[in-house]
């Protein structure tokens, strides 16, 4: 399909009633590649085998159903009669059951329910499908609208079976010119399901719609097609910051079968101040519209919508409808439900797509008057548009208090952790960062749209209530560029406060620096006077030491001078002492012979002393006697008892010593 955006205008020709072709694209896919391609790859490769970022992705989130859908179509394969394969030069014919197994409802759908029983917990009632009739001409007075009779909650499986059903010309059900399918939390069964039924004309809006819902993308545009069956598709996608709490993480934020959504935790803020529970967990969750109208003519069109479901530990903020004003409603509906079954008439059922509340200006009937798709866009961007705005006014208000009260805390910067502090402003700008480039996103395709060479063009000449929802659409869309302007002062802001605790931050620490070298330098004086009086003091030590030194060296030559002389007058003051003696004690003659022989003689005695007594001063053995000796009498003074008496007396002395040594 060829497209070009058109910004000015809106095709004359879409006044006139077309019905296009309901038969699923997967239909054109016939022989042995529509056999080995099956209904996922032929909708990724709706405009051609170039290479595309978001059949990537899309392939790579729909990962869970490949494998069976690849198992399924090799096991037909092998089942399928031979004479049914297409020769090369044989032109394909109308695909059969036996050529591609998800062709025919019946077929489908049963290898549909065989490729889901793996995945149950997958087949919640997320999707609400609306399908009726409109009127033949814009004009048309008094026309009563039919819907075809769904069920308000449908899985992947009953969804498929509603969408195989011929739109237009069914023998049961009247036309379904309208349809719009609702979906929350888009899982790879409803993408199976989609692209089993996406017409031709749908496919490439379908997956457009589909991948920046899963990246979290931004549009808004109008774009008709330029060649071939002329269509139009009016886009919407709208990504925003949703502030709430939670009593445990969001368990859809780390799961591969829905969209992942990151979460922001805010806990540091303290954004909701005592009302906030120690284990509550308050942050910031990625939320996003996706809003998507393809269609040939103004009363006939498909509106694709996907959200984000609301997550079980969510808490609510908001306050509760009144239940006596809900039963009277729901009491007032069966009432009209049992007069619609016997007229043929829709109830009124609250429309999901194009309403967000129970406000009077917010909550739309799905068997409204918005048959004209232009109009139904509107509503759809007012309502959506409005809610988005409600979300960023109390996200950036929070998120401002939350700043404030910390810079209250911290007028100067100053924390008693400042590693914490650095971490709470790292996570406050990088948070503004991401808020302002999903906000300025918003705003910039809402200016783009807005132009004079903008989609707005498109809407040209409708009804006065139409220009009036523009009206409000532009207000609202304002008040997100004020509050884009608002956050950027707020970034601004935390970012000064940021540099000018950064140089408080400098300062103090160019203070403590200089406190602390001052000290140093004082620690370095003091210990440099310490080295100097020890130098001094080590100086008189030496000093001392050498005169020590050389008085123990005088001693010791005195000491050797006296042991000289005593060696020498030693004897001779024994042979005077024994020649002193009387005659009757030593009887000897006293010659002069006899005195020098006596002096030879006590000579020759003193020296053998002083040789034992060096001897045995240098022996190990006797060190080691005179050891045992002392601990022997040490014991024996302890204890009172005789040290040799339990020993044999035969013994020597060192014997006993030993003995009585080991015993001890």
């Amino acid at each position: 399909m060829e497209e070009s955006l058109t910004h000015n205008h809106w095709s004359p020709g879409f006044a006139t009633r077309r019905n296009p072709s309901g038969d699923p694209y997967v239909y054109s896919f016939a022989g042995e590649s529509g056999l080995a391609c099956g209904p996922l790859k032929a909708f990724f490769q709706a405009n051609g085998k170039a290479p595309c970022t978001q059949d990537d992705e899309i392939q790579e989130f729909c990962g869970p159903i490949q494998a069976p859908i690849q198992k399924i179509l090799g096991d037909f394969k092998d089942k399928r009669p031979r004479n049914t394969r297409h020769r090369n030069d044989v032109e394909p014919k109308l695909i059969t059951t036996n050529e591609n197994p998800f062709v025919y409802p019946e077929t489908a759908r049963q290898l549909l329910l065989s490729i889901c029983t793996d995945g149950s917990n997958y087949q919640e009632p997320n999707a609400w499908l609306h399908d009726r009739q409109t009127p033949e001409s814009d004009t048309e007075k008094g026309f009563v609208p039919i819907l075809r009779k769904n069920d308000l909650q449908l899985t992947p499986l009953k969804l498929h079976s509603a969408l195989v059903k011929p739109r237009v010309g069914h023998s049961n059900e009247p036309n379904a010119d309208r349809r719009l399918l609702h979906i929350e939390d888009l899982n790879p069964y409803f993408i199976l399901v989609l692209a089993m039924t996406a017409p031709h004309d749908h496919v490439i809006p379908l997956r457009n719609a589909i991948w920046r819902h899963l990246a979290w993308k931004t549009a808004l545009r109008v774009i008709i097609s330029s060649g071939g069956f002329a269509s139009y598709t009016l886009e919407l996608n709208l990504p925003y910051l949703a502030l709430r709490r939670y009593r445990s993480p969001p368990s859809w934020t780390s799961t591969s079968n829905r969209p992942r959504r990151r979460f922001h935790n805010l806990k540091s803020f303290n954004l909701f101040g005592l009302h906030t529970s120690k284990d509550d967990i308050c942050g910031a969750i990625e939320r996003h519209s996706s809003i998507t109208i393809t269609g040939s003519s103004n009363q006939q069109y498909t509106c694709y919508g996907f959200f984000d479901k609301r997550d079980p530990q969510e808490i609510e903020e908001k306050l509760e409808e009144d239940d006596d004003d809900e039963t009277e409603e729901t009491e007032e509906e069966d009432d009209d439900g049992e007069n619609d079954e016997e007229t043929g008439e829709e109830e009124d059922i609250e429309d999901l797509i194009a309403s967000i509340g129970h406000a009077q200006e917010e909550y739309v009937l799905a068997n409204g008057d918005l048959n004209d798709a232009r109009s139904y866009f509107l509503q759809i961007l007012y309502c959506r548009s409005k809610q988005v705005c409600l979300e960023w006014q109390y996200l950036i208000r929070k998120i401002e208090r939350g700043i404030e009260n910390w810079k209250d805390d911290h007028p100067f910067g100053f924390s008693t952790d400042p590693e914490k502090a650095i971490s709470w402003y790292t996570e406050a700008i990088r948070f503004l960062e991401v808020m302002g480039a999903c906000l300025s996103n918003t705003t910039e395709v809402w200016i783009r749209f807005d132009s004079p060479t903008g989609s707005i063009g498109c809407f040209s000449g409708l009804q006065k209530g139409d220009q009036e929802r523009i009206r409000h659409i532009r207000g609202t869309f304002g008040d997100m560029i004020d509050l884009n302007n608002e956050l950027t002062q707020i970034r601004l802001q935390l970012r000064n406060f940021c540099e000018g605790a950064a140089q408080m931050l400098h300062l103090h620490l160019t203070y403590e620096n200089k406190r602390v070298s001052i000290t140093n330098q004082i620690l370095t004086r003091d210990a440099l006077n310490l080295n100097r009086r020890t130098f001094d003091l080590n100086a008189v030590a030496s000093d001392l030491n050498h005169n020590t030194n050389e008085v123990a060296q005088k001693n010791h030559g005195l000491s050797l001078i006296t042991f000289m002389m005593s060696q020498l007058y030693v004897p001779i003051a024994l042979a005077i002492a024994f020649f002193g003696s009387e005659r009757e004690i030593l009887p000897f003659a006293r010659t002069p012979r006899n005195f020098f022989g006596a002096v030879l003689v006590m000579f020759i005695l003193a020296n053998a002393v002083v040789a034992v007594i060096f001897v045995a001063g240098r022996s190990t053995r006797v060190r080691n006697t005179l050891k045992r000796l002392n601990r022997v009498l040490l014991h024996t003074k302890n204890t009172g008892k005789d040290p040799f008496g339990e020993f044999n007396h035969t013994l020597t002395f060192s014997q006993r010593i030993k003995l009585h040594h080991d015993a001890l």
